[in-house]
Protein backbone atom coordinates (compact mmCIF):
# COMPACT_ATOMS: atom_id res chain seq x y z
CA UNK A 1 0.00 0.00 0.00
CA UNK A 2 0.95 3.65 -0.24
CA UNK A 3 1.32 3.78 3.54
CA UNK A 4 3.77 0.91 3.40
CA UNK A 5 5.86 2.67 0.83
CA UNK A 6 6.06 6.10 2.81
CA UNK A 7 6.66 4.54 5.96
CA UNK A 8 10.00 2.27 4.65
CA UNK A 9 11.41 5.87 2.58
CA UNK A 10 11.16 7.66 5.97
CA UNK A 11 12.28 4.81 7.70
CA UNK A 12 15.18 4.69 4.81
CA UNK A 13 16.10 8.37 5.35
CA UNK A 14 15.99 8.66 9.21
CA UNK A 15 18.55 5.29 8.95
CA UNK A 16 20.31 8.19 6.69
CA UNK A 17 20.76 10.43 9.54
CA UNK A 18 21.64 7.76 11.89
CA UNK A 19 24.46 6.35 9.63
CA UNK A 20 25.39 10.25 9.85
CA UNK A 21 26.10 10.02 13.60
CA UNK A 22 27.84 7.20 14.18
CA UNK A 23 30.00 7.54 11.01
CA UNK A 24 30.68 10.76 12.04
CA UNK A 25 31.56 9.02 15.59
CA UNK A 26 34.03 7.12 14.20
CA UNK A 27 35.47 9.40 11.43
CA UNK A 28 36.35 12.03 13.79
CA UNK A 29 38.11 9.39 16.51
CA UNK A 30 40.21 7.93 13.68
CA UNK A 31 41.35 11.43 12.36
CA UNK A 32 42.21 12.34 15.96
CA UNK A 33 44.20 9.08 16.15
CA UNK A 34 45.90 9.52 12.93
CA UNK A 35 46.67 13.34 13.62
CA UNK A 36 48.07 12.45 16.78
CA UNK A 37 50.22 9.53 15.27
CA UNK A 38 51.15 10.61 11.86
CA UNK A 39 49.94 7.25 10.52
CA UNK A 40 46.71 6.10 8.66
CA UNK A 41 43.87 4.85 10.33
CA UNK A 42 41.83 2.40 8.90
CA UNK A 43 38.77 0.61 10.45
CA UNK A 44 36.47 -1.69 7.74
CA UNK A 45 36.36 0.26 5.12
CA UNK A 46 37.06 3.82 6.53
CA UNK A 47 40.56 4.94 6.27
CA UNK A 48 41.64 8.79 7.68
CA UNK A 49 45.08 10.25 6.30
CA UNK A 50 47.88 12.78 6.53
CA UNK A 51 50.10 11.64 3.98
CA UNK A 52 47.51 11.48 1.69
CA UNK A 53 46.79 15.33 2.70
CA UNK A 54 48.88 17.07 0.11
CA UNK A 55 48.47 18.96 -2.74
CA UNK A 56 50.63 19.86 -5.72
CA UNK A 57 51.92 23.82 -5.22
CA UNK A 58 50.51 25.67 -7.75
CA UNK A 59 50.91 30.01 -8.73
CA UNK A 60 48.00 31.99 -6.99
CA UNK A 61 47.62 36.03 -8.05
CA UNK A 62 47.62 37.49 -4.52
CA UNK A 63 45.96 36.26 -1.11
CA UNK A 64 43.66 33.82 -1.07
CA UNK A 65 40.00 35.40 0.64
CA UNK A 66 39.04 33.85 3.84
CA UNK A 67 35.77 31.70 4.11
CA UNK A 68 33.53 33.52 5.79
CA UNK A 69 31.10 32.33 8.22
CA UNK A 70 27.17 31.54 8.37
CA UNK A 71 26.58 35.12 9.09
CA UNK A 72 27.78 36.74 5.55
CA UNK A 73 25.34 39.38 4.58
CA UNK A 74 24.79 41.53 1.07
CA UNK A 75 24.88 45.09 2.19
CA UNK A 76 22.67 46.56 -1.21
CA UNK A 77 19.91 48.36 -1.95
CA UNK A 78 18.22 45.41 -4.19
CA UNK A 79 19.00 42.89 -1.40
CA UNK A 80 17.14 44.55 1.25
CA UNK A 81 14.27 45.17 -1.29
CA UNK A 82 14.23 41.45 -2.10
CA UNK A 83 13.60 40.58 1.99
CA UNK A 84 10.87 43.31 2.03
CA UNK A 85 9.01 41.48 -0.86
CA UNK A 86 9.79 37.97 0.50
CA UNK A 87 8.42 39.11 3.70
CA UNK A 88 12.31 38.04 5.45
CA UNK A 89 12.22 39.36 9.14
CA UNK A 90 14.75 38.73 11.88
CA UNK A 91 17.44 36.47 11.21
CA UNK A 92 16.17 35.35 7.85
CA UNK A 93 17.24 38.62 6.01
CA UNK A 94 20.72 37.06 6.56
CA UNK A 95 22.05 36.31 3.12
CA UNK A 96 23.70 32.92 4.02
CA UNK A 97 20.65 32.16 5.89
CA UNK A 98 18.04 33.43 3.42
CA UNK A 99 19.99 31.86 0.59
CA UNK A 100 20.22 28.37 2.15
CA UNK A 101 16.44 28.55 3.18
CA UNK A 102 13.91 30.47 0.83
CA UNK A 103 16.33 30.87 -1.73
CA UNK A 104 16.90 27.30 -2.29
CA UNK A 105 13.65 25.82 -1.28
CA UNK A 106 11.96 27.76 -3.96
CA UNK A 107 14.56 26.74 -6.42
CA UNK A 108 14.11 22.58 -5.23
CA UNK A 109 10.47 22.92 -4.35
CA UNK A 110 8.54 25.41 -6.33
CA UNK A 111 5.88 27.71 -4.96
CA UNK A 112 4.14 27.88 -1.35
CA UNK A 113 5.49 24.78 0.09
CA UNK A 114 8.79 26.19 -0.28
CA UNK A 115 7.88 28.48 2.40
CA UNK A 116 6.77 26.12 5.26
CA UNK A 117 10.81 24.42 4.33
CA UNK A 118 12.24 27.87 4.41
CA UNK A 119 10.71 28.39 8.30
CA UNK A 120 12.34 25.08 9.27
CA UNK A 121 15.60 25.28 7.19
CA UNK A 122 15.91 29.32 8.66
CA UNK A 123 15.71 27.96 12.44
CA UNK A 124 18.04 25.16 11.42
CA UNK A 125 20.69 27.19 9.66
CA UNK A 126 21.10 30.08 12.28
CA UNK A 127 21.36 27.21 14.75
CA UNK A 128 24.40 25.94 13.42
CA UNK A 129 25.86 28.60 12.48
CA UNK A 130 26.01 29.93 15.62
CA UNK A 131 28.23 26.61 16.83
CA UNK A 132 26.57 26.87 20.03
CA UNK A 133 23.93 25.42 22.45
CA UNK A 134 20.75 28.08 23.07
CA UNK A 135 17.81 26.86 25.10
CA UNK A 136 15.64 29.71 24.36
CA UNK A 137 16.82 29.51 20.18
CA UNK A 138 16.41 25.76 20.50
CA UNK A 139 12.63 26.87 21.70
CA UNK A 140 12.31 28.93 18.64
CA UNK A 141 13.05 26.33 16.59
CA UNK A 142 10.76 24.11 18.42
CA UNK A 143 7.79 26.30 17.79
CA UNK A 144 8.54 26.56 14.09
CA UNK A 145 8.79 22.97 13.40
CA UNK A 146 5.33 23.02 15.42
CA UNK A 147 4.13 25.66 13.14
CA UNK A 148 4.65 23.56 9.84
CA UNK A 149 3.13 20.53 11.70
CA UNK A 150 -0.10 22.04 12.62
CA UNK A 151 -0.21 23.82 8.79
CA UNK A 152 -3.29 21.86 6.87
CA UNK A 153 -3.22 22.31 3.51
CA UNK A 154 -6.67 20.90 2.94
CA UNK A 155 -5.65 18.22 1.14
CA UNK A 156 -5.13 14.62 3.70
CA UNK A 157 -2.24 13.06 1.02
CA UNK A 158 -0.28 16.80 1.02
CA UNK A 159 -0.93 16.72 4.83
CA UNK A 160 0.75 13.04 4.97
CA UNK A 161 3.69 13.86 2.98
CA UNK A 162 4.01 16.86 5.47
CA UNK A 163 4.17 15.17 8.37
CA UNK A 164 6.61 12.59 6.48
CA UNK A 165 9.07 15.71 5.48
CA UNK A 166 8.70 17.31 9.04
CA UNK A 167 9.85 13.87 10.61
CA UNK A 168 12.49 13.64 7.80
CA UNK A 169 13.84 16.91 8.37
CA UNK A 170 13.91 16.98 12.02
CA UNK A 171 16.03 13.63 12.01
CA UNK A 172 18.47 15.42 9.40
CA UNK A 173 18.92 18.48 11.06
CA UNK A 174 19.13 16.70 14.85
CA UNK A 175 21.78 14.14 13.70
CA UNK A 176 23.63 17.10 11.82
CA UNK A 177 23.62 19.55 15.27
CA UNK A 178 24.64 16.45 17.21
CA UNK A 179 27.67 15.82 14.77
CA UNK A 180 28.51 19.21 14.75
CA UNK A 181 28.85 18.99 18.86
CA UNK A 182 31.06 16.16 18.24
CA UNK A 183 33.28 18.07 16.28
CA UNK A 184 32.55 21.25 18.91
CA UNK A 185 34.44 19.04 21.75
CA UNK A 186 37.33 18.57 19.88
CA UNK A 187 37.97 22.94 20.07
CA UNK A 188 41.72 22.31 21.72
CA UNK A 189 42.35 19.92 18.57
CA UNK A 190 44.63 22.18 16.35
CA UNK A 191 44.49 21.92 12.76
CA UNK A 192 46.06 19.89 10.33
CA UNK A 193 45.63 18.75 6.85
CA UNK A 194 43.85 15.19 7.02
CA UNK A 195 41.51 13.35 4.85
CA UNK A 196 38.69 11.07 5.13
CA UNK A 197 38.77 7.83 2.30
CA UNK A 198 35.96 5.30 2.08
CA UNK A 199 35.91 2.04 -0.05
CA UNK A 200 31.79 1.90 -0.30
CA UNK A 201 30.51 4.71 -3.04
CA UNK A 202 27.14 3.94 -2.04
CA UNK A 203 27.47 3.94 2.53
CA UNK A 204 29.13 7.36 1.44
CA UNK A 205 26.62 8.50 -0.52
CA UNK A 206 24.02 8.11 2.08
CA UNK A 207 26.44 10.01 4.60
CA UNK A 208 27.03 12.42 2.22
CA UNK A 209 23.12 13.40 1.00
CA UNK A 210 22.56 13.44 5.21
CA UNK A 211 25.92 15.43 5.76
CA UNK A 212 24.44 18.23 2.87
CA UNK A 213 20.69 18.26 5.18
CA UNK A 214 19.36 16.27 1.60
CA UNK A 215 17.40 13.30 3.41
CA UNK A 216 14.27 15.26 2.40
CA UNK A 217 15.71 15.26 -1.33
CA UNK A 218 16.11 12.05 -1.06
CA UNK A 219 12.41 10.89 0.53
CA UNK A 220 11.13 12.75 -2.87
CA UNK A 221 13.80 10.99 -5.27
CA UNK A 222 12.73 8.59 -7.16
CA UNK A 223 14.72 6.26 -4.88
CA UNK A 224 17.05 4.41 -7.75
CA UNK A 225 20.54 4.44 -7.78
CA UNK A 226 21.43 6.94 -10.32
CA UNK A 227 19.30 9.21 -8.47
CA UNK A 228 21.03 8.33 -5.13
CA UNK A 229 24.77 8.86 -7.18
CA UNK A 230 23.49 12.11 -7.86
CA UNK A 231 22.08 13.39 -4.29
CA UNK A 232 25.58 12.31 -2.94
CA UNK A 233 28.11 11.71 -4.78
CA UNK A 234 26.87 15.38 -6.59
CA UNK A 235 27.94 17.10 -3.66
CA UNK A 236 31.18 17.16 -5.25
CA UNK A 237 30.29 20.23 -6.77
CA UNK A 238 30.43 21.72 -3.54
CA UNK A 239 33.24 19.93 -2.32
CA UNK A 240 35.72 20.35 -4.92
CA UNK A 241 35.62 24.31 -4.70
CA UNK A 242 35.90 23.86 -0.84
CA UNK A 243 38.39 21.08 -1.34
CA UNK A 244 40.83 23.27 0.47
CA UNK A 245 39.10 25.03 3.07
CA UNK A 246 37.88 21.46 4.70
CA UNK A 247 40.97 19.41 4.50
CA UNK A 248 43.27 21.92 5.37
CA UNK A 249 41.00 22.13 9.19
CA UNK A 250 40.68 17.81 9.01
CA UNK A 251 36.95 18.27 8.11
CA UNK A 252 35.75 14.75 7.75
CA UNK A 253 33.03 14.64 5.29
CA UNK A 254 34.76 16.01 2.16
CA UNK A 255 34.12 13.06 -0.42
CA UNK A 256 36.89 14.00 -3.03
CA UNK A 257 39.35 12.09 -1.81
CA UNK A 258 37.33 9.05 -1.57
CA UNK A 259 36.04 9.73 -5.30
CA UNK A 260 40.34 10.03 -6.49
CA UNK A 261 41.36 6.90 -4.11
CA UNK A 262 43.23 9.25 -1.94
CA UNK A 263 45.13 10.84 -4.87
CA UNK A 264 45.30 13.96 -4.60
CA UNK A 265 46.88 15.15 -7.60
CA UNK A 266 45.70 17.74 -9.87
CA UNK A 267 45.17 15.32 -12.57
CA UNK A 268 43.10 12.64 -10.35
CA UNK A 269 40.84 15.54 -9.58
CA UNK A 270 40.35 16.52 -13.01
CA UNK A 271 38.98 13.97 -13.74
CA UNK A 272 36.56 14.16 -11.04
CA UNK A 273 35.42 17.57 -12.11
CA UNK A 274 34.96 16.10 -16.15
CA UNK A 275 33.02 13.11 -14.43
CA UNK A 276 30.52 16.03 -12.55
CA UNK A 277 30.33 18.18 -15.81
CA UNK A 278 28.79 14.64 -17.68
CA UNK A 279 26.76 14.10 -15.20
CA UNK A 280 25.32 17.66 -14.68
CA UNK A 281 24.84 17.79 -18.05
CA UNK A 282 23.49 14.07 -18.63
CA UNK A 283 20.60 15.32 -16.02
CA UNK A 284 20.16 19.24 -17.76
CA UNK A 285 19.26 17.23 -20.75
CA UNK A 286 17.51 14.15 -19.61
CA UNK A 287 16.02 14.40 -16.41
CA UNK A 288 16.27 17.97 -15.48
CA UNK A 289 13.59 18.01 -12.21
CA UNK A 290 14.13 14.85 -10.29
CA UNK A 291 14.64 16.26 -6.98
CA UNK A 292 18.36 14.69 -6.77
CA UNK A 293 19.64 16.88 -9.46
CA UNK A 294 17.94 19.86 -8.28
CA UNK A 295 19.45 19.84 -5.00
CA UNK A 296 22.76 19.91 -7.29
CA UNK A 297 21.86 22.36 -9.50
CA UNK A 298 20.66 24.76 -6.48
CA UNK A 299 23.72 24.02 -4.68
CA UNK A 300 26.17 25.37 -7.59
CA UNK A 301 23.79 28.63 -6.86
CA UNK A 302 23.77 28.36 -3.38
CA UNK A 303 27.20 28.66 -3.04
CA UNK A 304 27.64 32.08 -5.42
CA UNK A 305 24.45 33.83 -3.97
CA UNK A 306 25.15 32.63 -0.15
CA UNK A 307 28.45 35.89 0.57
CA UNK A 308 30.24 32.90 2.70
CA UNK A 309 32.21 30.71 -0.32
CA UNK A 310 34.29 33.44 -1.94
CA UNK A 311 33.51 31.65 -5.69
CA UNK A 312 34.29 34.27 -7.87
CA UNK A 313 37.13 35.99 -5.70
CA UNK A 314 38.90 32.72 -6.20
CA UNK A 315 38.67 32.77 -9.61
CA UNK A 316 40.41 35.86 -9.95
CA UNK A 317 43.77 33.93 -8.08
CA UNK A 318 44.18 31.89 -10.87
CA UNK A 319 45.66 33.38 -14.36
CA UNK A 320 42.62 32.26 -17.29
CA UNK A 321 43.65 29.74 -19.68
CA UNK A 322 41.80 28.15 -22.70
CA UNK A 323 42.88 25.00 -21.34
CA UNK A 324 40.41 24.93 -18.65
CA UNK A 325 37.64 24.35 -20.62
CA UNK A 326 36.31 21.49 -20.90
CA UNK A 327 33.10 19.41 -22.94
CA UNK A 328 32.83 15.65 -22.00
CA UNK A 329 31.61 13.21 -23.92
CA UNK A 330 27.71 12.74 -23.67
CA UNK A 331 26.92 9.69 -21.27
CA UNK A 332 24.26 7.65 -22.81
CA UNK A 333 22.91 6.38 -19.52
CA UNK A 334 22.28 7.69 -16.06
CA UNK A 335 25.67 9.22 -14.30
CA UNK A 336 26.57 5.49 -11.81
CA UNK A 337 29.12 6.04 -8.77
CA UNK A 338 31.64 5.63 -11.02
CA UNK A 339 30.93 8.17 -13.12
CA UNK A 340 32.17 10.87 -10.24
CA UNK A 341 35.52 9.10 -9.51
CA UNK A 342 38.79 9.43 -11.23
CA UNK A 343 38.48 6.50 -12.84
CA UNK A 344 35.12 7.32 -15.35
CA UNK A 345 37.47 7.01 -18.18
CA UNK A 346 35.65 9.67 -19.90
CA UNK A 347 36.80 11.80 -23.09
CA UNK A 348 36.46 15.07 -23.26
CA UNK A 349 37.24 18.12 -25.60
CA UNK A 350 38.99 21.22 -24.33
CA UNK A 351 40.46 24.47 -25.27
CA UNK A 352 39.46 27.16 -27.45
CA UNK A 353 36.80 25.46 -29.14
CA UNK A 354 34.50 24.42 -26.14
CA UNK A 355 34.82 27.96 -24.85
CA UNK A 356 33.62 29.40 -28.14
CA UNK A 357 30.49 26.82 -28.28
CA UNK A 358 29.98 28.63 -24.29
CA UNK A 359 29.72 32.01 -25.81
CA UNK A 360 27.31 30.93 -28.64
CA UNK A 361 25.47 29.05 -25.92
CA UNK A 362 25.15 32.00 -23.96
CA UNK A 363 24.01 34.37 -26.41
CA UNK A 364 21.29 31.57 -26.91
CA UNK A 365 19.95 31.96 -23.11
CA UNK A 366 20.09 35.42 -23.65
CA UNK A 367 18.03 35.67 -26.48
CA UNK A 368 15.31 34.13 -24.82
CA UNK A 369 14.47 36.92 -23.02
CA UNK A 370 13.12 35.40 -19.73
CA UNK A 371 13.69 38.76 -17.65
CA UNK A 372 14.54 36.87 -13.67
CA UNK A 373 17.70 35.44 -15.03
CA UNK A 374 19.10 38.43 -16.91
CA UNK A 375 20.80 39.82 -14.20
CA UNK A 376 23.12 36.45 -13.82
CA UNK A 377 23.96 36.74 -17.22
CA UNK A 378 25.43 40.27 -17.33
CA UNK A 379 26.26 40.59 -14.00
CA UNK A 380 27.90 37.32 -12.94
CA UNK A 381 28.06 34.68 -16.16
CA UNK A 382 28.75 36.70 -19.36
CA UNK A 383 32.23 38.36 -17.38
CA UNK A 384 33.21 35.02 -15.83
CA UNK A 385 33.30 33.85 -19.48
CA UNK A 386 34.57 36.44 -20.86
CA UNK A 387 37.19 36.16 -18.24
CA UNK A 388 38.09 32.98 -18.46
CA UNK A 389 38.55 33.65 -22.33
CA UNK A 390 40.88 36.55 -21.65
CA UNK A 391 38.61 39.02 -23.40
CA UNK A 392 37.69 40.35 -20.11
CA UNK A 393 39.69 41.76 -17.17
CA UNK A 394 37.90 41.99 -14.67
CA UNK A 395 35.30 39.74 -12.32
CA UNK A 396 32.42 41.03 -10.36
CA UNK A 397 32.70 41.31 -6.72
CA UNK A 398 29.79 38.96 -4.62
CA UNK A 399 28.24 42.11 -3.46
CA UNK A 400 26.99 43.06 -7.08
CA UNK A 401 25.46 39.99 -8.53
CA UNK A 402 23.88 38.24 -4.95
CA UNK A 403 20.86 39.56 -5.58
CA UNK A 404 20.60 38.48 -9.25
CA UNK A 405 21.47 35.10 -8.43
CA UNK A 406 18.82 34.88 -5.48
CA UNK A 407 16.05 36.64 -7.74
CA UNK A 408 16.42 33.82 -10.67
CA UNK A 409 16.31 31.20 -7.74
CA UNK A 410 13.07 32.66 -6.33
CA UNK A 411 11.22 33.28 -9.70
CA UNK A 412 8.02 31.66 -9.77
CA UNK A 413 8.15 30.43 -14.12
CA UNK A 414 10.14 26.93 -12.33
CA UNK A 415 10.09 24.67 -15.60
CA UNK A 416 11.43 27.82 -17.38
CA UNK A 417 13.91 29.02 -14.92
CA UNK A 418 15.04 25.74 -14.06
CA UNK A 419 15.97 24.54 -17.55
CA UNK A 420 18.01 28.11 -17.99
CA UNK A 421 19.79 28.17 -14.87
CA UNK A 422 21.14 24.74 -15.64
CA UNK A 423 22.33 25.88 -19.15
CA UNK A 424 23.73 28.84 -17.15
CA UNK A 425 25.44 26.45 -14.81
CA UNK A 426 26.64 24.48 -17.67
CA UNK A 427 28.52 27.40 -19.15
CA UNK A 428 30.33 27.89 -15.78
CA UNK A 429 31.56 24.49 -15.38
CA UNK A 430 32.57 23.97 -19.03
CA UNK A 431 34.58 27.45 -20.14
CA UNK A 432 36.78 26.13 -16.96
CA UNK A 433 35.79 29.07 -14.54
CA UNK A 434 34.90 26.72 -11.77
CA UNK A 435 38.10 24.46 -12.41
CA UNK A 436 40.12 27.37 -11.65
CA UNK A 437 38.13 27.84 -8.22
CA UNK A 438 38.93 24.31 -7.64
CA UNK A 439 42.98 25.10 -8.44
CA UNK A 440 43.11 28.19 -5.68
CA UNK A 441 40.70 26.29 -3.28
CA UNK A 442 43.83 23.59 -2.99
CA UNK A 443 46.35 26.37 -2.00
CA UNK A 444 44.11 27.08 1.33
CA UNK A 445 46.18 26.50 4.85
CA UNK A 446 44.25 27.07 8.32
CA UNK A 447 45.97 28.24 11.67
CA UNK A 448 43.12 27.72 14.01
CA UNK A 449 41.33 24.71 15.29
CA UNK A 450 39.93 21.32 13.51
CA UNK A 451 36.27 21.53 11.98
CA UNK A 452 35.84 25.46 10.51
CA UNK A 453 32.47 25.30 9.81
CA UNK A 454 30.51 27.67 12.08
CA UNK A 455 31.20 31.19 13.66
CA UNK A 456 34.46 30.77 15.90
CA UNK A 457 36.88 32.60 16.97
CA UNK A 458 39.20 31.36 14.74
CA UNK A 459 37.24 32.19 11.57
CA UNK A 460 38.82 35.18 10.14
CA UNK A 461 41.52 36.40 7.99
CA UNK A 462 44.15 35.93 10.30
CA UNK A 463 43.82 32.15 10.74
CA UNK A 464 43.13 31.67 6.60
Amino acid sequence: SIGLLRNARVLSNVMCSVELYQTAAKLLEMRDTTMASGNDTRIGGLRTSITAATFPKIHIKGALPPKLSGYATCPTAAYNDLCDRECASGGMRNTSIFAMSLGYDRGVYGGSIAGLWALMDSAFMFDYSTGTHNLHLAEKISNTFTKVRGHDTGNPELNAHLLDMITVKACNFTALKAKAALEDQRHRLRSKPCVAIWDDLVAMSRFRLADAVFCHVWYDCPGDEASLAMVGLGCAIHDLIDIGPDISCGEISNIIPSLTGGDLSLEAIWSVYVGLVAALEWYATNDPFNPAALAILYTHWWQLDNMRHRTVTLMSRIPPSPEYAVSPEKLTSPPSFDTFTHKNGLKYEKGRTVLDIQRVELDRIEDTKFKDIQGVITKLVRPVLEFSGKRGTHLPVEATYCADVLEACLSRQHSEKIRLLWRLLLVMWKCGAMWKVVLASTQYVHQGYTNCDRHRDDYNETTW
